[in-house]
């Protein structure tokens, strides 16, 4: 099972890319316009995609100034299970132009969503994510 990993640099420090990406409020402003998150390692969030009747449940894992670790609980994302148990990562070191944030989704079985899911998490957090952080507007779904 090969996770699936991005990079990408954004103009934000790294106490913004945790609040964004732990926060249910920010993260309906970039990833979905449902969604629930609190801030506290062992939290449940769900994310919701009313329009393609998806949904997923989160365990906020690690929290700190640096990382963050969400566990998926229960999924249909993609009409599959392939995220259940599964590993979100999200880990940020300093750079010369704002902060790097590295991200892994560990454990993803393959399913014929995985090519489909990689390119879904670059778009989310490549332009969505760094667009909500650098400019105040993301591109959530519905």
């Amino acid at each position: 099972m090969k996770p699936i990993r991005h990079e990408f640099i954004i103009d934000a420090t790294a106490e913004q890319i945790v609040e964004a990406v732990c926060i249910g409020e920010h993260i309906q402003r970039w990833w979905t316009n449902s969604a629930t998150l609190k801030p506290v390692i062992g939290a449940v969030g769900t994310f919701r995609w009313k329009s393609r009747a998806w949904e997923v449940t989160i365990k906020l894992e690690e929290l700190n100034s640096r990382s963050v670790r969400w566990t998926c609980i229960t999924s249909n994302m993609q009409g599959t299970n392939a995220w259940v148990g599964t590993d979100m990562i999200f880990r940020i070191e300093a750079s010369t132009n704002g902060s790097k944030l590295s991200f892994s989704h560990e454990g993803y079985q393959e399913s014929p969503c995985k090519e489909v899911c990689t390119d879904g998490w670059r778009f989310v957090l490549g332009t969505s994510l760094k667009q909500y952080l650098e400019n105040g507007t993301g591109k959530p779904q519905s």
